[in-house]
């Protein structure tokens, strides 16, 4: 309903501006996944929260890099790609594998301090969100039409929302069993 949506096009990558900000945001949630894994080891009652919200962000940096990743893959081994295609697939297959593998970890992780149900909905979170800062802040879209930005604020509160309720439903059963 947003209207949002980004063209698959690697010559993205040919403008500096673009790639200083993605490099950016990268690092921005890089620092961030760094600062809540080392929040989450501290021995305290809100621990589980910074190691569910961690566990989240090699996702939320995988999802990053998986679009350029499919797209110079796609001309790289099309045949129809060049150095620009051969750079960015190196760049974005390093990049998303070790996040991905370091998600499953972490949540893994999480998983022995709290319980699923409430991990995680707190996991989902940066997966979910980091899409929309992507979109305006690397990308520099404009929202579409004059409701995509409601319907961006509505959808993401749906996504928190459903994901806690969701949660709260599967103790609610772990409970009965």
């Amino acid at each position: 309903m947003s209207d949002l949506s980004i063209a698959g096009d690697i010559n993205y990558f040919l403008d500096t501006g673009f790639n200083v900000r993605i490099i950016i945001f990268t690092s921005i949630l890089f620092i961030l996944w760094m600062g809540c894994r080392i929040a989450g080891k501290k021995d305290y009652r809100g621990k589980t929260i910074f190691l569910a919200f961690s566990a989240g962000l090699p996702f939320a940096i995988g999802n990053i890099w998986m679009q350029p990743f499919i797209i110079s893959m796609n001309n790289v081994f099309g045949g129809k790609g060049g150095s620009l295609d051969f750079i960015i697939f190196i760049i974005s297959t390093i990049l998303m594998a070790p996040t991905s593998f370091a998600g499953i970890v972490f949540v893994q992780e999480a998983f022995k301090y709290g319980d699923a149900s409430k991990i995680v909905p707190i996991q989902q979170i940066p997966i979910q969100i980091t899409p929309i800062f992507l979109y305006f802040g690397v990308f520099l879209k404009a929202p579409p039409t004059i409701l995509s930005p409601y319907y961006i604020i509505f959808g993401v509160l749906l996504i928190i929302i459903s994901g806690f309720l969701l949660g709260k439903r599967q103790a609610a059963i772990e409970i009965i069993e």
